[in-house]
């Protein structure tokens, strides 16, 4: 998966202005950002590994892109490459 360059992407102010971005851009910028904090290379948290750096990174990205950027289930599924059914306690 490519990542957008930081001049496609605009940076919300605050988390509650993530639902105003694109899903693209949201899951961008939410992965980039744990990617970060968990010390995990972005590629890394959208990948199959289940270690568990990555894997808690991953959760992180989809709870914020859940109850931030209030995209649904199956949305982020998509994005993440993941059955909904293993990734549902986000609801």
């Amino acid at each position: 998966m490519t990542f957008m360059n930081q001049n496609e992407m605009t940076q919300p102010a605050t988390w509650d202005d993530l639902k105003n971005l694109f899903p693209r851009q949201q899951r961008d910028l939410v992965v980039r950002v744990v990617s970060q904090l968990y010390n995990v290379e972005p590629r890394d948290i959208l990948s199959k590994t289940r270690r568990q750096p990555e894997t808690r990174a991953r959760q992180h990205a989809m709870y914020l892109l859940r109850t931030k950027g209030k995209l649904g289930l199956s949305q982020i599924g998509r994005m993440f490459d993941r059955d909904l059914n293993s990734e549902s306690e986000f609801s």
